[in-house]
């Protein structure tokens, strides 16, 4: 340890990204009414949102850190009550393509909440805060759509700025409690649990299928979508789809599709009407690096910020100059599996480094 840093106290602040509507009830883009769309002032979250359509959303950060810190002095709100953080770090497994995720567990006491800093229109509600329920319960309430948001864990020093705390990044897995002591346990993973297989999936499912029966030599039909989407949202104006075990190359006009049948050695066939029609993902000559890419960012929804490509790029030069890969991937496939299988094919691991 640096002389610069012995002897100080250590502390541990918390952060948690909540959604928060930038609108201003009845004012401007919001169309809530009192009395019409509602019978009392939304808290600017989704769940209390009168009109959904109209949510602008925005970020409201809460911070926890423990009562017996000496918070930096920067004018931040900061809340008390953090009891405990306990870290794990990830786990290199090259069976599990992603291996284990390193994971959080941050408990926090609840306690009773005067809402000023959740709720915009505190001052108008008629009643006490202090006497509707504790800040937790209150808040869960309030943002039932936690899971995944984003979640920070920093570590410094008494009297060290904020911007020199180490920070450490996690995503909502879930909430539990209070419980009977009032304590509230929040799990989180970092931000590769996005990509798991039971949250991603490469294709995604096609909500399409056909409208009509389909003989074994046509070269055209019409599909329609299913639950309140559109063939054109669904399905690009070219490209591959798999309608039962048969592979067809198509190029779309509206809702039909123009069709080269029986590709990727499979045979035509005849299909029923109500047969799902699902778009399948093609990657030809593709670097290896800008398939994970691809996989994680627009298929397992990691944000792009969290990886630095231009580093990986320089990296596959070095070491995986060789492998420029296709393959068509026909039904949706867990993003994880996929990754598993291309680090084994091409010999390298995807970690992530929680601090940033």
């Amino acid at each position: 340890m640096s002389s610069g840093v012995s002897g100080r106290k250590p502390v541990t602040i918390v952060e948690l990204d909540q959604d928060r509507c930038t609108r201003t009830f009845g004012v401007g883009g919001c169309t809530a009414v009192l009395g019409e769309t509602g019978d009392r002032k939304c808290f600017n979250t989704l769940k209390t949102c009168h009109v959904p359509a109209v949510f602008n959303k925005g970020i409201l950060t809460l911070r926890f850190t423990e009562a017996r810190s000496t918070i930096p002095r920067d004018g931040t709100v900061y809340i008390p009550s953090l009891l405990s953080v306990q870290s794990r770090p990830m786990r290199i497994e090259p069976s599990k393509g992603l291996g284990t995720r390193a994971s959080v567990k941050i408990v926090l006491q609840d306690h009773p909440s005067d809402d000023h800093q959740v709720d915009p229109y505190v001052g108008e509600r008629g009643y006490d805060p202090m006497k509707r329920g504790t800040f937790w319960t209150k808040w869960l309430a309030r943002n039932p759509y936690y899971q995944n948001r984003p979640i920070r864990v920093l570590h410094g020093y008494e009297g060290q700025p904020l911007s020199e705390y180490r920070v450490r990044h996690y995503f909502i897995e879930r909430i539990q409690g209070p419980d009977a002591t009032g304590r509230v346990t929040i799990t989180a993973k970092d931000v590769l649990k996005l990509a798991d297989d039971e949250r991603a999936q490469a294709p995604r499912p096609t909500q399409v299928v056909l409208q009509d029966d389909v003989e074994e030599d046509a070269t055209s039909f019409v599909v329609k979508p299913l639950f309140g989407t559109t063939v054109g949202a669904e399905l690009p104006a070219s490209g591959y789809v798999r309608v039962g075990k048969e592979v067809m190359k198509f190029t779309r006009s509206g809702s039909t599709l123009n069709v080269q049948r029986a590709q990727f050695n499979t045979e035509a066939e005849s299909h029923d009407a109500g047969d799902s029609v699902q778009l399948c993902l093609q990657y030809e000559g593709e670097r290896v690096q800008d398939i994970v890419y691809d996989l994680l960012v627009n298929y397992g929804n990691v944000p792009a910020d969290f990886i630095d490509k231009a580093q990986w790029d320089a990296e596959a030069n070095v070491w995986l100059a060789g492998y420029n890969l296709s393959t068509l991937i026909t039904e949706p496939t867990g993003v994880n599996k996929l990754l598993s299988e291309l680090s084994e094919q091409c010999l390298f691991f995807i970690w992530w480094d929680e601090e940033q």
